[in-house]
C-alpha cells in the first residue's frame, strides 16, 4: 500500500491549518478578549471605592468615652478624612475641608481612609491640613 503526497494536498492541508488558527486568534481577539477586559473594568467600577480627585476632604470624627479621672469624664475625638463623600466606609455623616483649629491637636488625631484615599491623596490631605488651618 501506498500514500500518494502531492503539492495540492500539502498546500490545502497547509491553508486549513493556517484558516483555522486565524478563525481561533480572531474569535479570541474580538469576542473574548474585549468582553472580558471591559466586563473588568465594570465589576471594578461598581465594587472599587470612588476616589477623589483632591480638591476637598470630607471629615468625619468620632468621639470615644475614654473612662474617667476624678469623676470628670475624658472624651477623646478624632477624625478620619475622606477623598469623596460617596464612600462605603463612611458611618456618621461628613463635613467638608474640616479639622481642627489646634495644629499638634489636628495632626495627632488626624487618620486617612484606606479605603477611597491612597497615597498620593493622604499627601494632599495632609498638606491641606498643615495649610489650611494655621
Amino acid at each position: 500500500m501506498t500514500i500518494e503526497i502531492n503539492k495540492k494536498d500539502i498546500l490545502l492541508t497547509l491553508s486549513a491549518i493556517v484558516i483555522i488558527s486565524l478563525a481561533i486568534y480572531g474569535g479570541y481577539s474580538w469576542g473574548y478578549s474585549s468582553g472580558y477586559s471591559s466586563g473588568v473594568d465594570e465589576t471594578t467600577k461598581k465594587y472599587e471605592n470612588p476616589k477623589g480627585d483632591g480638591s476637598s476632604f470630607y471629615a468625619e470624627e468620632f468621639t470615644e468615652y475614654r473612662g474617667n479621672v476624678s469623676g470628670i469624664p475624658i472624651n477623646r475625638s478624632r477624625m478620619v478624612y475622606h477623598s469623596t463623600p460617596n464612600c462605603k466606609a463612611i458611618e456618621n455623616g461628613v463635613s467638608m475641608d474640616r479639622a481642627y483649629t489646634d495644629s499638634t491637636y489636628r495632626m495627632n488625631h488626624s487618620t486617612f481612609c484606606p479605603k477611597c484615599m491612597d497615597k498620593r491623596l493622604i499627601k494632599l490631605c495632609e498638606r491641606f491640613l498643615q495649610e489650611s488651618f494655621e
